[in-house]
């Protein structure tokens, strides 16, 4: 096989590798925008500020940083970010979750 073949495929294994890597991220960020937002919600009892320091902390812990705590009545929408580091550049990843009670008629 010669030189080039390798290296092109050596190219695409990186790719892959980036590819599936951000994808894990994505999922963690994406996890991390719902676990903050059912924190919130468990503390909105606390008042306001109480429920959005339970959701920054729970998104800490998760490597991400809450972008946006709005709070309607007990309705709860969360959104995070994070940076993920790849040898090319930084990319930002975000999500959002919205945690309270289920609309009656509903399920």
């Amino acid at each position: 096989m010669s030189l080039a073949w390798l290296t092109v495929l050596a190219v695409i294994g990186a790719v892959a590798l980036l590819m599936t890597l951000v994808a894990a991220a994505q999922h963690q960020v994406e996890s991390a925008a719902d676990l903050a937002a059912v924190s919130a919600a468990t503390h909105l009892g606390d008042g306001k500020p109480a429920a959005c320091a339970a959701a920054a902390r729970i998104a800490s812990s998760m490597h991400a940083r809450v972008t946006s705590c709005r709070i309607d009545d007990l309705d709860v929408t969360i959104a995070v970010a994070s940076t993920v580091e790849t040898p090319v550049r930084s990319i930002v990843l975000t999500s959002s979750a919205r945690a309270g009670p289920v609309a009656s008629g509903v399920g």
